[in-house]
């Protein structure tokens, strides 16, 4: 499999019924996440940055974040972006030390992985709609009747420190049939490595997007 978590296609022909051996603990592993306080944190970085989007322009970027257990970003890898160079270049460094809801492992907090898209926006036009692709797309014979052309769930994932999947979960318990079949996908590749402040490797959570879509579509 590829060494990167990337945007996969896949055929599962059989949803219910097959056998995984990944371990499915409800809420055991928790992915780290954002709340209001993170964004008005960097907010407050942005002003002090004294730099904006142009009018009517927006500027985005792609990030990839590690999050220590205390909650703190300890590193930042900027991927795709738009907007002006200059001002780009800045978000990574205005993202570092910001803290986070940390991963969890059982309860315990845990180095955690986040992949996400900062904005900025000048007022007052609309927000654009930027999103990040699914790390996976698999091909099913048949989708839930709620679901509108594609259904698109989160697993998470505990990555050891050589970049193996040892454990992948749902995020929740809804449409969890459709979780599992995505784990016997990603319990097989190897994921990027995450190091801690003195560089040495260590395990960490992230979660992973998937899209099923009909097969034929």
């Amino acid at each position: 499999m590829t060494s990167r978590l990337m945007l996969t296609k896949f055929q599962t022909r059989e949803l219910i019924g097959m056998i995984i051996s990944v371990i499915s603990l409800a809420s055991a592993l928790v992915a780290p996440s954002a709340d209001q306080g993170v964004a008005k944190q960097l907010l407050r970085k942005i002003a002090a940055a004294r730099f904006s989007a142009h009018l009517n322009e927006p500027l985005y970027q792609a990030v990839t974040l590690d999050v220590a257990p205390e909650g703190k970003v300890i590193a930042c890898d900027p991927g795709e972006g738009e907007g002006d160079t200059a001002s780009l270049g800045k978000i990574c460094s205005m993202a570092l030390g910001i803290k986070f809801i940390a991963a969890k492992i059982e309860g315990k907090p845990a180095y955690g992985r986040i992949r996400t898209i900062i904005e900025v926006y000048s007022p007052p036009m609309d927000k654009a709609h930027v999103e990040l692709p699914p790390e996976q797309v698999l091909s099913v014979n048949r989708l839930p009747d709620e679901a509108k052309g594609a259904l698109e769930i989160k697993t998470n994932l505990f990555i050891s420190a050589a970049g193996s999947v040892e454990r992948c979960e749902a995020a929740d318990d809804k449409y969890r049939a459709y979780a599992n079949v995505a784990c016997t996908q990603l319990i097989r590749i190897t994921a990027p490595v995450l190091k801690n402040r003195s560089g040495d490797a260590v395990g960490y959570v992230t979660a992973v997007h998937t899209r099923f879509v009909k097969e034929g579509t």
